[in-house]
């Protein structure tokens, strides 16, 4: 496989809880949100550290019509 995967960082408008990538793949692509949040313990107190909570979904678009222009996107190469 000599082909580039770039993983996009959409930008969501006026969201703040997580961030949405997204890597074009054969027939549509695939969606991976992450959400950072931070753990209370019994007492209400934030633990050290954060918790990353993530879903992986396959968005079918064999013509690939989710366009770049309709967002803002952050591409990252993460295989060459």
């Amino acid at each position: 496989m000599n082909e580039k995967i770039v993983l996009e960082r959409v930008e969501l408008t006026g969201f703040t809880g997580g961030y949405l990538h997204r890597i074009n793949v054969p027939g549509g692509w695939l969606v991976i949100f992450t959400n950072d949040v931070m753990s209370l313990d019994e007492q209400g107190m934030k633990f050290p550290g954060i918790e990353y909570r993530s879903g992986v979904t396959f968005y079918p678009d064999p013509n690939h019509e989710w366009k770049a222009n309709e967002i803002k996107l952050v591409p990252t190469v993460i295989h060459e």
